[in-house]
């Protein structure tokens, strides 16, 4: 194998994104998202980090606060696929094997202060407050878009006849 092939992704990939399904404790699914490589093949990360860092090209020093802003924010708008989180939700019965099953439902799930869990849409406002508010979820997020395995048609092909 040479070095190219063995770092080479697919531009296809990089671009259109993969979709990452995030299993909880116990294995039970939690969400599906699809997402976008930064950088590489994803033309409109460059636009988009460059329309959203514009505000701040004169700062000096920005606080980590701030950084961490503008990252969620490029991440959310130029990385997450639109319309492309899905919440897993039990099914009420048990299905013909007496396993439990899940249902995709579109949108994120958001925690307010009654306590309650809503699942509501996976907009750019509610995905950065989200994000905001659960650092590792976003970290989580990046370090899988920066996984160059995610990109690779060979490793996702190995990873699909294993599951």
């Amino acid at each position: 194998m040479s070095l190219y092939s063995e770092f080479a992704t697919d531009p296809r990939l990089e671009a259109d994104g993969f979709e990452l399904v995030y299993n909880g404790r116990g294995g039970k699914p939690l969400f599906a998202v699809k997402l976008r490589r930064p950088g590489g093949a994803n033309k409109q990360y460059d636009a988009i980090r460059e329309r959203i860092t514009a505000p701040y090209r004169r700062a000096r020093n920005l606080n980590h606060e701030t950084n961490m802003k503008i990252a969620r924010e490029i991440f959310v708008e130029a990385c997450i696929v639109p319309n492309s989180w899905f919440t897993f939700v039990e099914k009420p019965e048990l299905n013909e094997k007496g396993e439990r099953e899940y249902e995709r439902q579109p949108g994120i799930q958001d925690h307010l202060p009654d306590g309650s869990n809503p699942i509501v849409p996976a907009s750019v406002a509610n995905l950065n407050r989200i994000l905001a508010a659960q650092p590792q979820l976003f970290e989580l997020l990046a370090v899988e878009a920066n996984a160059m395995d995610n990109y690779r048609v060979e490793a996702l092909e190995d990873e699909a006849k294993n599951s």
